[in-house]
């Protein structure tokens, strides 16, 4: 499987939603199973970046050799700025690890 951001960086001003778009590819010969978990640095942004759109809600299925589009829609929250732990960030960097789920094929079928 392979993962990668569309953008490298993108200029979002406090207050404002953005747009990020990740291509995902199943590189295998097998239907793949996958979530995914993100990380936002510096941590003390952490709460101040808020996803409001995200493939990381759910898990996704990809097929044998497909490439899909997935969407990040945030939003930088404008205490930001202002609250004590906020200041003095200016850059923010979100990252993902894209992973196989275990026992995806199990649960679907059971449930």
């Amino acid at each position: 499987m392979t993962f990668r951001a569309e953008q490298v960086s993108q200029r979002v001003r406090i207050g404002e939603t953005g747009i990020a778009y990740f291509d995902v590819t199943n590189t295998s010969d097998r239907p793949i199973h996958a979530t995914a978990a993100y990380n936002v640095v510096p941590e003390r942004a952490g709460p101040y970046f808020q996803k409001l759109q995200c493939f990381c809600f759910e898990g996704q299925e990809i097929a044998p050799g497909q490439t899909q589009k997935f969407p990040v829609q945030y939003f930088i929250a404008p205490e930001l700025a202002t609250d004590r732990e906020g200041r003095g960030v200016r850059e923010i960097t979100l990252s993902y690890t894209f992973y196989p789920t275990r026992g995806f094929d199990e649960a679907q079928k059971a449930g």
